[in-house]
């Protein structure tokens, strides 16, 4: 254990990155001493812990840097003070302790957590896929709401930092790869949204983690077969897909796009192979199982209608427009009305309401600072001006399979549930990185941002105009 902390603390080449970590870990423990939840102690444990996992992996990582050092502490001081916040919430202030906290959404209600902490059989309540991997983890690591909090924490980084290295390996190399490193970490930060799902009891985080590690795996396995890199990038595909299974295995058939597009020609047709007999055992045990897991784009659909229609209220503004529900449109409807649902899919949650989800977590009042993920979604739209004249490279194929990603979710939600794409990011900021490292200078680029900031500013208005009007929101 000694051994571990003083390789963290030697972790940077100067003092730089140390300074940066103790100020990012003093804060948090002001945080914890603020508010202090049911149990601080085993708070600070699980979130120490993540921090050492964190740190350990990225100092061991080529490309690190004392930038990619400074991304990486200032995201784990955000989601540790936004974890240590939520917990003193779901515990002190309302009513609930560290065992049986007050948790609203459905990914973690009470009836699911009473399953989860306490094991009680209850036939009638069908287990969330996201308990099947948390409820060996509790056996290991601890009866406490801390450690589901920490555990997203963990996701979260973790598919920020594989997101930088999918940046670093598709990248032209006109650029240091600890460059490209840092800034792909920054750029994906910029999301407030997918950092404010890191602080809550949900699966988004994991889901994002698994998305980057399939990629990652993809990408790895384009070299020789049996070597180092093929037998590395086989095992991050594996771990990958068989997590995604546990936490919403609806996602495994949006992973086809993704291996079309990332695998060799040679050995395209074998991988594919290999994804659908992973995707049909997955569905037969699921049956088996009686579980609702989808491995075609209705079944999606369908398990996604409980959300959509779990907000009927917020939809209001959404369907007067639209003239019916989403879910009572044809097929043909809905493919002509895609562009319309991507729209919405990229503007919700809209910069208001600020106040809307609090009951969730206090921390969801920053998924409404949606102004950076604005110009991040910007990015990576100019890519596809500019960046795809170069021809099918690696960033193309990852982007090309996002954006086939971003439209089949949206196709199956009718663009309402948009933290479903968070888990898109780690292949849409390699295009953003090059976005940002290529044409941020060019004239086209700065005129394009200037229309894109004249349309914004135009069409928020008039989306809260529509919202006040109708009633609801999004």
């Amino acid at each position: 254990m000694n051994r571990t902390v003083s390789q963290v603390l030697r972790l940077g080449k100067g003092s730089a990155e140390g300074t940066m970590i103790c100020a990012g870990l003093m804060i948090s423990l002001c945080a914890l001493l603020l508010w202090p939840g049911d149990t601080p102690w085993a708070t600070a444990g699980y979130y120490g812990a993540v921090w050492v996992t964190v740190l350990l992996i990225l100092g061991n990582y080529r490309c690190r840097s004392s930038q990619a050092f400074a991304v990486v502490t200032a995201l784990l001081t955000v989601l540790t003070v936004g974890g240590i916040i939520n917990i003193n919430y779901y515990t002190v202030l309302s009513g609930g302790t560290s065992h049986a906290p007050v948790l609203l959404n459905a990914d973690s209600s009470r009836a699911w957590l009473d399953r989860f902490l306490n094991g009680s059989p209850q036939p009638h309540l069908e287990i969330s896929t996201y308990t099947s991997l948390l409820i060996p983890l509790k056996k290991i690591l601890g009866n406490n709401i801390a450690m589901p909090m920490a555990l997203s924490c963990l996701f979260t980084a973790m598919a920020v930092i594989i997101c930088g290295v999918i940046s670093a390996r598709v990248s032209d190399r006109s650029h240091r790869d600890s460059y490209i490193f840092a800034l792909a970490m920054g750029l994906m930060c910029c999301n407030f949204y997918f950092v404010a799902e890191g602080t809550l009891v949900l699966k988004d985080a994991a889901v994002c983690m698994c998305t980057a590690l399939v990629v990652y795996g993809l990408l790895c396995m384009r070299s020789q077969v049996l070597c180092d890199e093929f037998t590395r990038g086989a095992v991050a595909l594996i771990a990958g897909v068989s997590i995604l299974w546990l936490v919403r295995s609806s996602q495994l058939v949006l992973l086809i796009p993704a291996t079309l597009l990332l695998a060799r020609w040679k050995s395209r047709q074998h991988v594919l192979v290999a994804l659908c007999v992973v995707i049909a055992l997955v569905w037969v045990y699921s049956l088996y199982e009686n579980r609702v897991v989808s491995g075609t784009v209705n079944e999606m659909m369908d398990q996604t209608a409980i959300d959509y229609h779990s907000n009927v209220a917020r939809r209001v503004p959404l369907v007067r427009i639209m003239g019916e529900e989403y879910y009572d449109m044809g097929p043909l409807h809905k493919v002509f009305i895609l562009p319309v649902t991507m729209l919405i899919q990229f503007l919700i949650p809209f910069p208001w309401n600020w106040m809307r989800d609090v009951s969730f977590g206090p921390t969801q009042v920053l998924a409404h600072v949606a102004y950076p993920g604005y110009i991040l979604g910007a990015l990576i739209a100019w890519y596809f001006v500019a960046g795809l004249r170069k021809g099918l490279t690696l960033t193309a194929r990852v982007a090309v399979a996002g954006a086939v990603c971003y439209a089949m979710t949206a196709l199956a939600t009718g663009g309402a549930v948009s933290r479903y794409v968070l888990s898109f990011l780690p292949m849409g900021v390699p295009a953003a990185v090059y976005t940002f490292t290529k044409c941020r200078r060019t004239r086209a680029f700065k005129i394009y941002m200037l229309l894109f900031v004249a349309a914004m500013c135009i069409g928020l208005p008039i989306c809260y105009w529509l919202q006040s009007r109708e009633g609801g929101g999004l």
